[in-house]
C-alpha cells in the first residue's frame, strides 16, 4: 500500500507563513513522483481497507530524509504485517547516519491513524451431493480355512539326540577336580605323617618345639630354692637375673624330675632345640634319658640311656657330649651321643677317656661344659698346634680352666688343665 502522507518526512513544519525552499520543492517532487509510477502501474495511491489495523504514527522520524531521491520501486504491500503493539519503544535518535548514495530498499508506507474496517467475509458455498459413490467400500476378508496334513505311512523320523556309544563321553569341561576324580578308597596301612615346615631333623616334633631365641640371649634351665619345679628363664644384662619365658615359670611337667647337663643343639635349617639329661625321681632306678625340652614337655629318644645322671652337657656339631663330676673320683669318663636329628641316635658308651683329678691337676670337679669351635683351617682358639678342631671348656672348683679337645671320629682325644 503506497500514500502520500508523510511519505518523506519534513525538517520542519510548513505552514502558508513559512516560504516553500528547494528542499521543499524536493520532497514535492519525490511525492509526485511516486503518485505518477503508481497510476502507471494501475493501482490508486489510497489503498483499501485492511484486515488487519495498522499501528499508530510515530511523532520521531525514523531517518534523516536524504537530500537524493530514491531510485527504488515502491512495493504495493508492506513488507511486515503490522502489529496492534509496538515493536519496541521509540527512539528519538536516528536510527543511522543518512549518506549522500541513495538507498536501494522499498520504503515503508505510513501507517494510517484511524484503522480500516475489517473486511465483511463472503458467503460460502457447499458442494452439491453426487449419486456417485466418493470411493468403492472395502470388503472385510474372511481368513482361509487351515488343512490338516494327511497322514502318511512312513514313519517319524528319528529324534536329533544322538544315540549312545559304547565308549564314554569326555570328561566335562566346567567340572570341579572334586567331580573329576573318584574319592580314594581306604588303605590297609596307615598314610604318612602330614607334611609340615621341616625342622632339619628326622624325627617329628611331639611337645618339644624350637626354642625362640632373641638377640642370641642366653637362656637356663633353673629350679628355684624351695620348688620341685624347673622355669626356663632369659638373661637379663642389666640385673644378672633370669626372666622366664612366657609359660616357662614353673613347668608343671617338671614336677618330680631331675633336669640337667642342657645345651643347645641347631639344625641344619637353623632351628634350635634344647637337649637335656632328664631323670624320674619318684621311680626306682630310673634311668636318665636325653631328651628335648621346651615349655610345653619333653620328646626322649627311645632306642638309649645315658650311663649317668649328668651334671655337665655340651652340644657340638649333631653330638652330645656329657658327664657327671667329672675328675671327682680320680676316673670319670666323658661319654657323648651322635646323630641328634636322626630318629634313632647313636649312644657311646666307652670309657676309653678318662679324667684324672685327684687334685693334682684341678680341685674338687669339672661341673659344666661350653662348646668351642676354630674355624676351618685356622689354629687360632686353642693354640695346640692343630687347626680347626672342637673343644670342650669346662671350670675346675677354683677356676680353673678345664680343656678337652675332640678327634676327627667325633670322640674326645686328650685334655689339659690351664
Amino acid at each position: 500500500r503506497i500514500t502520500t502522507k508523510n511519505r518523506c518526512p519534513w525538517s520542519a513544519t510548513w505552514d502558508r507563513k513559512t516560504l516553500p525552499t528547494m528542499a521543499n520543492y524536493r520532497q514535492l517532487k519525490i511525492v509526485t513522483t511516486a503518485a505518477l509510477l503508481a497510476a502507471a502501474v494501475g493501482q490508486n495511491t489510497t489503498a483499501g481497507p485492511s484486515a488487519v489495523p495498522t499501528p499508530a504514527p510515530t511523532q520521531v522520524p525514523t531517518a534523516v530524509p536524504s537530500p537524493s531521491p530514491t531510485t527504488a520501486v515502491p512495493s504495493p504491500l508492506p513488507t511486515q504485517t503490522p502489529t496492534p503493539e509496538p515493536s519496541a519503544a521509540p527512539s528519538r535518535l536516528p536510527t543511522a547516519v543518512p549518506t549522500s548514495v541513495p538507498t536501494t530498499s522499498v520504503p515503508t508506507p505510513t501507517p494510517s491513524a484511524v484503522p480500516s474496517p475489517l473486511p465483511t467475509p463472503g458467503p460460502t458455498t457447499t458442494a452439491a451431493p453426487t449419486s456417485v459413490p466418493t470411493s468403492k467400500p472395502t470388503p472385510e476378508g474372511t481368513p482361509a480355512p487351515t488343512t490338516t496334513a494327511a497322514p502318511t505311512s512312513a514313519p517319524t523320523p528319528m529324534p536329533s539326540t544322538a544315540a549312545p556309544t559304547e565308549v564314554p563321553a569326555p570328561k566335562p569341561t566346567n567340572a570341579t577336580a572334586s567331580t573329576q576324580l573318584p574319592t580314594p578308597g581306604p588303605t590297609p596301612l596307615p598314610s604318612a605323617n602330614p607334611t609340615v615346615r621341616s625342622h632339619g631333623a628326622a624325627w617329628a616334633i611331639d611337645k618339644a618345639g624350637p626354642m625362640l631365641c632373641i638377640e642370641n640371649t642366653p637362656l637356663q634351665v633353673h629350679q628355684e630354692s624351695g620348688s620341685t619345679k624347673y622355669s626356663i628363664g632369659a638373661l637379663d644384662s642389666a640385673t644378672g637375673a633370669y626372666e622366664a619365658l612366657y609359660g616357662g615359670e614353673n613347668m608343671e611337667w617338671t614336677d618330680g624330675k631331675h633336669i640337667n647337663a642342657v645345651s643347645q643343639w641347631t639344625s641344619s635349617t637353623d632351628e634350635h632345640f634344647a637337649f637335656a639329661s632328664v631323670t624320674e625321681l619318684n621311680v626306682d632306678d630310673a634311668p636318665s634319658l636325653l631328651c628335648r625340652i621346651n615349655v610345653n614337655g619333653e620328646d626322649c629318644f627311645s632306642n638309649g640311656k645315658l650311663e649317668k645322671k649328668a651334671n655337665a652337657g655340651a652340644v657340638i656339631d649333631d653330638t652330645y657330649y656329657y658327664g657327671k663330676n667329672v675328675g671327682k673320683s680320680g676316673t670319670e669318663s666323658i661319654y657323648y651321643v651322635s646323630g641328634l636329628g636322626q630318629v634313632n641316635a647313636t649312644f657311646h658308651t666307652d670309657t676309653n677317656f678318662l679324667v684324672r683329678g685327684d687334685d693334682s691337676l684341678f680341685e674338687g670337679k669339672i661341673l659344666d661344659f661350653a662348646p668351642l669351635t676354630e674355624p676351618d683351617g685356622e689354629d687360632m682358639l686353642i693354640d695346640d698346634g692343630v687347626a680347626g678342631r672342637s673343644y670342650l671348656i669346662g671350670i675346675g672348683g677354683k677356676f680353673e680352666v678345664f680343656v678337652a679337645r675332640i678327634g676327627t671320629d667325633g670322640a674326645p682325644e686328650s685334655y689339659a688343665v690351664l
